[in-house]
């Protein structure tokens, strides 16, 4: 029983960790985005830094529905 509750209480720090995480990121990317239409929007640059963050984006969102879903099953 204290196995169970310590595996319990590991993977409950690592989801919280995941999620701060992914707040930090969140914000990096946006940062990212407002830098990337101010500054590079007239040149091609913009265009490739554009689809890699459309990319990292995609996988962002993929990270927070597997952090969702981890959630709802444990409830």
């Amino acid at each position: 029983m204290i196995f169970f509750e310590a595996v319990n209480n590991f993977g409950f720090r690592i989801e919280i960790n995941l999620v701060f995480k992914q707040k930090i990121i969140a914000k990096i990317f946006r940062f990212v985005e407002t830098f990337c239409l101010i500054s590079l929007q007239s040149s091609g640059l913009f265009l490739s830094l554009w689809n890699d963050f459309i990319i990292i984006k995609i996988l962002t969102f993929s990270l927070n529905v597997a952090i969702n879903k981890k959630e709802i099953c444990k409830n």
